[in-house]
């Protein structure tokens, strides 16, 4: 069951590697590099690094290989970061869809990351989505009412989500509230001073 917010005792191996997870659209990627640079992490995006391995846009991969393909080719480049040496913690802003349907990399984020899942609602997903350069650079969103396909995407995610996650941080906070309440998680989980008071907003996984 959830419970409050209280001092991490990080997984084996896992303290300095953190990711946020969750559905295109609540803001992982931006979190991840803010994060970043005020608590000096290094920062990756996944779609980058798939993007920067195939020299090919996320879209040009979907229409390439497929989903089913696109995933296998993820999870390489999933393992690949995970696995590779750090000098210093690091933040990684995950796929909306990575390790949804895939053991293998659930199984390597669950063993070697602490999770954490952004969780925004639909209805706030597709404002955030409403713009057509934003929706156009998601293949899964492309074509149907971007309210229902969302709300689809949810329901087949969210517990997927929860499942990977160690904690959840949410549902639908301000920006600020997602800033300030992320931080005061993730100085919590680092290796160094006591974690802030607990908010009742942000859980951990039990």
């Amino acid at each position: 069951m959830p419970k409050g917010l209280a001092p991490g005792e990080p997984k084996a191996g896992s303290g300095l590697l953190i990711a946020l997870t969750g559905m295109p659209g609540s803001g992982k990627s931006s979190l991840a590099k803010l994060l970043s640079s005020q608590l000096d992490l290094e920062f990756f995006d996944l779609d980058d690094e798939i993007c920067a391995r195939a020299s090919k846009s996320v879209t040009e991969l979907f229409a390439d290989l497929g989903e089913d393909g696109f995933r296998t080719f993820e999870f390489q480049v999933l393992q690949d970061l995970v696995g590779r040496p750090r000098i210093k913690s690091a933040i990684i802003a995950l796929g909306g869809g990575t390790a949804v349907a895939d053991e293998r990399g659930f199984s390597v984020l669950r063993a070697s990351t602490t999770v954490i899942y952004v969780w925004a609602t639909p209805a706030t997903l597709a404002e955030a989505l409403s713009d057509s350069e934003e929706r156009a650079k998601r293949p899964l969103l492309r074509g149907a009412d971007l309210l229902s396909r969302v709300s689809q995407l949810y329901e087949q995610r969210h517990p997927r989500y929860l499942a990977l996650s160690d904690y959840v941080l949410g549902p639908d906070l301000s920006w600020e509230e997602l800033c300030g309440r992320l931080r005061e998680l993730v100085i919590s989980i680092l290796p160094g001073p006591s974690a802030p008071a607990s908010d009742p907003r942000v859980r951990s996984q039990a």
